[in-house]
C-alpha cells in the first residue's frame, strides 16, 4: 500500500465525502483483522483508519491538501502533526517550570506561613459553613414540615456546592504549599 491516503482508500483526489465513506467501508471489510487472517492485516487496517480520519473531516482534509506540496503528502502531514505535539509539550513544560519558579519564590517569601494557615483554616471554615447550612435546613424541615424542602432547596444546593468546590479550590492552591 502507498502512504497517500487516496491510494490507501483507492479513490481519486477529488472524491466526494460519500465516495470516501464507501471506499473506507469496502476496504475496512477487506482488511479488518477479524476478517483477514494475514499477518499485516492489522497494520493495513490502521493505515486505512488513519487515511479515513484524514480525509473524512473537511477541515482536516483542507489542511492536508494545503500541506501536501511535496512528494509524500502523508509524511508531510504526520511531520506537521508531530511538530504540533512537540510544541504543545514544550509549552506545557514551560508552564510547569514557571509554576515551580513561582512556588519556590512564594516559599521564600514572608507570606508562606500565613498563606498556609489561611488555606487550611479557610477550607475548614467553608466545610463547617456548608455543614451548618445543611444541618439548619434539616432541622427546619424536621421541626416544622418536610414540605419546606422546596423552600430550602437553594440553601441545600449551596451547601453541596460548597462541599464540592472547597475540595477543588483546596487541591488547586495546596500545590503552592507542597
Amino acid at each position: 500500500m502507498s502512504h497517500s491516503p487516496h491510494d490507501i482508500l483507492g479513490i481519486k483526489r477529488d472524491a466526494s465525502d460519500e465516495e470516501i465513506r464507501k471506499a473506507y467501508k469496502r476496504k475496512a471489510k477487506q482488511y479488518h483483522p477479524d476478517v483477514n487472517p494475514n499477518d499485516d492485516a492489522h497494520h493495513k487496517f490502521q493505515l486505512l483508519q488513519q487515511a479515513y480520519a484524514l480525509l473524512s473531516d473537511p477541515a482536516t482534509r483542507f489542511e492536508y491538501y494545503s500541506l501536501t506540496q511535496n512528494s509524500d503528502p502523508m509524511q508531510a502531514y504526520l511531520e506537521k502533526l508531530e511538530a504540533f505535539k512537540a510544541q504543545l509539550k514544550r509549552e506545557e513544560e514551560m508552564k510547569e517550570t514557571a509554576f515551580l519558579l513561582r512556588r519556590e519564590n512564594f516559599r521564600k517569601s514572608k507570606w508562606f506561613l500565613p498563606g498556609r494557615v489561611a488555606l487550611y483554616s479557610s477550607a475548614a471554615l467553608l466545610y463547617l459553613f456548608a455543614v451548618a447550612i445543611l444541618a439548619s435546613c434539616v432541622f427546619v424541615m424536621h421541626k416544622y414540615h418536610p414540605l419546606l424542602l422546596a423552600i430550602m432547596l437553594p440553601a441545600i444546593a449551596l451547601s453541596i456546592w460548597l462541599f464540592k468546590m472547597t475540595g477543588i479550590w483546596f487541591k488547586e492552591y495546596k500545590r503552592y504549599f507542597e
